[in-house]
């Protein structure tokens, strides 16, 4: 019978297969925005996905567990979905931009989800070192979202509404 433990360890796997995708992904995006600063922001997050993944992988040996992932159809969805929106927009750059911001917002929502849901079920399974740590994940996507946020106020700002 399936338990908690079980159902934990298995979205853990998948939101670390997930942030693996997501790390392949941000040099791309970076590569393609136009704006500085949201250039700046990829990059950024692109170290932060870094770090999360060194304690991700902590996480599981707290666990006693492999560090694996199991496959993310959502995750590996929403980057597809991403990919085809910015194929279809070339120019004019604040309007590319605005989609790859939203694209980028759609996976941090994703793994804020996630992660709070994480973070909820250590709690439950009395594991208060790891519902910390998976927190911390938490509060860096929900600060990467603010941060994509405020950046689409300036994209859309520079051209994207005339667009």
């Amino acid at each position: 019978m399936p338990s908690l433990d079980n159902l934990f360890l298995s979205v853990l796997r998948e939101i670390h297969f997930a942030d693996q995708q997501v790390l392949k992904a941000l040099p791309r995006m970076a590569r393609a925005a136009h704006h500085d600063a949201l250039r700046g922001a990829f990059e950024r997050q692109q170290e932060v996905a870094q770090e999360r993944q060194e304690r991700l992988r902590g996480v599981f040996r707290m666990l006693g567990s492999a560090v694996c992932g199991d496959s993310s159809d959502a995750m590996l969805g929403l980057l597809q979905d991403g990919e085809y929106q910015l194929s279809e927009i070339d120019e004019p750059a604040p309007l590319h931009d605005a989609g790859l911001i939203a694209c980028a917002q759609a996976v941090a929502y994703y793994q804020m989800a996630r992660y709070q849901t994480l973070v909820t079920w250590a709690k439950a399974l009395a594991r208060p070192d790891i519902a910390l740590l998976l927190d911390r994940a938490f509060h860096e996507e929900k600060a990467t979202s603010d941060t994509l946020a405020r950046l689409a106020a300036q994209v859309l700002g520079r051209g994207a509404l005339a667009a």
